[in-house]
């Protein structure tokens, strides 16, 4: 999407478009679960991963601690090079570790479906980065979101809405350049934003070892990653600590 241009406010067609979307997606989505074994218990959790294309969803696993991968869905577009978003217009998509709330939620939007990435976080501000209505949407044009074709977006979008419906304020959507292992990171050494990607790798190998979705602070302008309490923790001293990662 245009940045200036992701949403239309005056389209009387955009809930009903949503409803006809969540009616027909929501009965295959809770058997899709069901077969997976997870559910709403705790919010879902989405995460882009550029190099590949991809958005993978993953819900919380039924009578287990960990977060299971539900689906990978196709991304059909996105703008831009490896790196992150740090100025309007620069037609890049977002990198790093967002919150989806419900206002984000897009019915009305241009591109046939949409959600709002929540784009600038803390740290973007912190750094001085702007851009604005950054999102996930349908239609599979870009000009800095990542674009889906339209039946995933449904699904997508479906997915988000029975998460808000479970009484979960907001779900966590992290998007990477690519998988951020050792041996990625170290083929690209020289790229101009290693320093950056670096400073997500902690929040990243938190998610792949514990399969808990990580708590994320910003501290001066740096990511602080850390594991959020399991309910029998509550109370007592975490042993787990945080992982800073400073750009």
């Amino acid at each position: 999407t245009k940045e200036s241009g992701a949403i239309r406010t005056t389209d009387n067609n955009g809930a009903d478009r949503a409803n006809v979307a969540i009616a027909r997606n929501r009965a295959p989505i809770n058997k899709l679960f069901e077969r997976k074994g997870v559910d709403f218990s705790e919010p879902i959790f989405m995460r882009a991963i550029k190099d590949e294309s991809v958005i993978e969803l993953w819900a919380k696993a039924k009578r287990r601690d960990g977060y299971r991968l539900v689906k990978s869905y196709e991304i059909c577009n996105y703008s831009g090079e490896l790196g992150p978003k740090t100025k309007q217009g620069d037609l890049q998509t977002p990198e790093g570790f967002y919150q989806v709330q419900p206002w984000h939620m897009k019915p009305n939007s241009d591109f046939h479906l949409a959600f709002n990435l929540g784009f600038p976080n803390p740290h973007d501000r912190a750094r001085g980065w702007t851009g604005s209505h950054l999102m996930v949407h349908g239609d599979c044009f870009s000009e800095g979101c990542f674009a889906m074709r339209d039946g995933p977006m449904e699904e997508i979008y479906t997915v988000a809405t029975m998460n808000f419906e479970a009484g979960h304020g907001a779900f966590n959507f992290h998007s990477f350049p690519f998988r951020l292992t050792e041996k990625k990171l170290a083929a690209a050494k020289d790229h101009p934003w290693h320093g950056f990607w670096l400073a997500m790798q902690p929040g990243f190998k938190l998610f792949e070892r514990e399969k808990r979705v990580p708590q994320i602070a910003t501290n001066g302008g740096a990511y602080v990653a850390s594991l959020p309490l399991k309910p029998q923790e509550i109370g007592k001293v975490s042993q787990l600590g945080s992982q800073k990662g400073r750009y």
